[in-house]
């Protein structure tokens, strides 16, 4: 229609030129084509949102139940490996960051054909428009490798128990080798693992349904249904089951029997409960913080006259001032000595003089005044300390291994040796 309406226009119009040719196509372009295509791209992009945030929430949610999946993954792989030796190491990674983006692309390339009329003189002969539309999607978790050899004989531990108890059933003749594991008593699991979960390595955890029991799965959870995977070579693998879980490790290949997942999903929290978690701390009762401030000498005083404080962690059922027990001596002594000082400078003083003449002078009542405070303070110290216990030694604390925070190992390092301080002295030299 453009065309024939152009070619009239050409026709009783012998003067027009290309450029007014070019005009009515720009005006075409405005007004026709491009008013076309607005519509069009608008409704592909609002296709293109909506479907993006529908593929972006779906992708989300499958990337979150494909956590478990890699878990599980790891801890039947990790079997296999048992399986194949019960004298093993171990591997694990856990995750705590994962990405899911969905990026769309929309383009539209334009082509236009011109064709000459007469001489000086062309018209519009077509215009193609070509839509393009891509969608790439991106998925990845960003893992961290466990390397805490604390943990890490916890999970061989755990994995031995397991294996041992699952080829016990089976009647097989490792199963009456000691508990211990292959190794021996280094490490003793048993010991390792009730420090885990108690905080003493000779108090194992409560039974499951004892009244003590916090329900939390432990090491006593694991093996009650010893013959909950099966072994062999990977023709042994069932073909027949639908959505089976193995695992697999140099030719040795693990699966779950019908009714194992309860087994698996057990061995899995188990083994995600030493990856993250810190051991049990039994020897940190409840607790109070206390603080003193002290002389130079150590004796407790007021704040207007103190040169330090001494702070720190008292247990609840403690007297607060127990604190002061282990310097008492140190202070005691730093009176002792002013004391013995002060009397001899008293004595000094006082030679070849009359002491009922000399009892108002100054500096003998200052003197005497002086060995009066110090033998009395003396005392109260020593009656205190009688009647203060020892305040109980506090463990190391756990200090995670380096692998647990994100960045090089070495400047980890690094840190660590340079926030390490001497402790400083609590009192200044009198």
């Amino acid at each position: 229609m453009y065309l024939l309406g152009h070619q009239l226009y050409q026709n009783t119009h012998p003067l027009a030129t290309t450029a007014n040719s070019l005009g009515e196509w720009n005006h075409f372009m405005r007004c026709g084509y491009a008013t076309c295509l607005f519509p069009l791209c608008l409704l592909a992009t609002g296709l293109a949102s909506g479907c993006q945030t529908a593929q972006l929430r779906q992708g989300s949610i499958n990337q979150a139940a494909s956590y478990g999946d890699l878990q599980e993954q790891q801890v039947l792989d990790n079997l296999a490996k048992f399986a194949y030796d019960i004298n093993s190491f171990p591997s694990f990674a856990y995750s705590a960051q994962g990405t899911n983006q969905v990026q769309d692309t929309l383009s539209i390339m334009s082509t236009s054909s011109w064709q000459r009329i007469a001489g000086g003189v062309y018209g519009w002969m077509s215009s193609t428009a070509v839509p393009s539309a891509a969608r790439q999607g991106t998925q990845s978790w960003i893992l961290q490798p466990l390397n805490d050899p604390r943990k890490l004989d916890l999970m061989r531990c755990a994995y031995q128990q397991v294996v041992r108890a699952n080829l016990a059933a089976c009647g097989s003749p490792i199963a009456g080798t000691p508990a211990t594991c292959g190794g021996g008593n280094c490490p003793d699991c048993s010991k390792r693992l009730n420090s885990f979960y108690t905080g003493k390595a000779d108090t194992p955890p409560p039974l499951p349904g004892d009244p003590k029991d916090a329900g939390r799965v432990t090491n006593l959870c694991l093996g009650n249904n010893p013959a909950w995977f099966a072994s062999g070579c990977k023709k042994d693998l069932p073909k027949a089951c639908r959505c089976l879980k193995y695992g697999h490790y140099c030719g040795v290949y693990v699966w779950v029997l019908p009714g194992g997942e309860d087994e698996l999903a057990k061995l899995t929290l188990a083994i995600l409960d030493y990856a993250v978690n810190a051991p049990a701390d039994a020897s940190k009762p409840a607790s109070k913080q206390v603080a003193y401030f002290v002389d130079a000498t150590g004796k407790q005083t007021t704040q207007a006259n103190a040169v330090g404080v001494v702070s720190g962690t008292v247990p609840a059922n403690k007297p607060s001032i127990s604190i002061l027990k282990a310097d008492l001596p140190k202070t005691i002594k730093i009176l002792e000595d002013k004391l013995a000082a002060t009397t001899s400078a008293h004595a000094e003083y006082m030679k070849g003089k009359n002491p009922e003449a000399f009892a108002a002078d100054p500096t003998a009542k200052r003197l005497k005044a002086d060995i009066e405070t110090y033998t009395q303070d003396i005392k109260t110290l020593k009656l205190h300390g009688v009647g203060l216990e020892e305040l109980p030694d506090q463990p190391a604390p756990y200090r995670p291994s380096i692998d647990e925070t994100s960045g090089p190992n070495l400047l980890q390092i690094q840190s660590r040796l340079q926030s390490t301080q001497p402790v400083p002295t609590v009192f200044p030299t009198p």
